[in-house]
């Protein structure tokens, strides 16, 4: 399952301005660093607290809460100003594989191997529903930009669109010959991709709702996790063999390939602007690179074992990331 390999009212507290200043200027907080902060994002806080491996981090819209989920059937919540634990959902009976915050409501959703998708109100804890197809791993989750539908990639090789509201799946898409192990939602809301693990290795964008195939673009090995630019014109892939692809979302042409080293790309977003896109390895770093280039701009060490999970906050001032090592890791720019 992905937990081997990798498979990801009132919202949160507001950031502390002067706090995170200070720890900006400072390019530190509760981590030791060099003087002169060397790397592009400096470490600056260790969130302890899962009994194993870290399979997902994911930002709250508002950038003030952190969730983590993880192979101990956990979903933690953590206050990014000062790294408090806040709170610890209801689980599912087996490893969490994927969080996804709505853009637009109190709900985080987070997708378990047992096929189980639960939604919860992060700002007290409680449980608003659980849906799934029962027995079949959820790797992936995104929500469509007004938060009524949930996408889900599966285990099962099948894409499911679930309606928020009610947990009713609205469309079953069997589109790919291997396991689903990454979904990502286009910033219009219009379109929606998937990539397909092995031995299939493909990345497929379709229209939304309707679920009509666009093109198909295969190359990769295996594909592990996929995203969005920001402006919605280039999808990205992290691949075997350390490899992430840029294509162009209007016709899955290959715009750049990045080689990022390690093995298996777990996670690869976008920053908020554009400028930055992260691979999260299995080597224990994380590349920052230029995606207009494909310079490398800076590797991130600290972690202990292989990143499985990498998230920016939506003001694109803090990087976090999740770990085999059982810590989630909080980076500053």
């Amino acid at each position: 399952m992905r937990h081997d390999v990798p498979v990801g009212g009132r919202r949160g507290l507001v950031v502390g301005a002067g706090l995170l200043t200070g720890a900006l200027a400072a390019c530190g907080g509760s981590e030791p660093k060099p003087p002169a902060c060397p790397e592009l994002a400096c470490l600056v806080r260790t969130l302890a607290g899962h009994e194993e491996r870290v399979t997902s981090v994911a930002f709250s819209p508002d950038g003030g809460m952190l969730a983590s989920g993880s192979v101990d059937r956990t979903v933690r919540l953590w206050r990014v100003e000062d790294g408090t634990a806040l709170n610890v959902l209801a689980g599912p009976h087996s490893p969490v594989l994927c969080l996804a915050f709505s853009p637009v409501e109190d709900l985080l959703a987070s997708g378990s191997e047992e096929g189980t998708i639960r939604l919860a109100r992060p700002s007290d804890g409680t449980e608003v529903r659980a849906f799934g197809a029962s027995g079949y791993g959820v790797a992936s989750l995104a929500f469509s930009p007004d938060g009524r539908s949930l996408v889900a990639g599966g285990s099962d090789h099948v894409l499911r669109i679930w309606d928020v509201a009610t947990g009713h799946e609205s469309l079953a898409i069997e589109g790919h010959a291997a396991p689903v192990t990454g979904v990502a939602m286009a910033p219009d809301g219009r379109s929606f991709a998937s990539g397909a693990g092995t031995p299939e290795g493909s990345v497929a964008l379709w229209s939304f709702p309707a679920g009509s195939l666009a093109w198909r673009s295969f190359g990769d090995t295996g594909v592990w996790s996929l995203s969005f630019s920001p402006d919605g014109r280039t999808v990205a892939s992290g691949a075997s063999g350390g490899i992430v692809r840029l294509r162009s979302a209007a016709d899955g042409s290959l715009v750049r390939t990045l080689s990022v080293g390690g093995f298996l790309v777990n996670a690869v977003p976008f920053s908020p602007d554009g400028r930055l896109v992260a691979a999260a390895l299995d080597d224990a770093t994380v590349r920052l690179h230029d995606p207009a280039t494909g310079n490398l701009l800076s590797t991130l060490r600290g972690h202990a074992g292989t990143v499985f999970s990498v998230a920016f906050s939506s003001d694109g001032r803090l990087l976090a990331t999740g770990s085999d090592d059982r810590t989630v890791r909080l980076w500053a720019f």
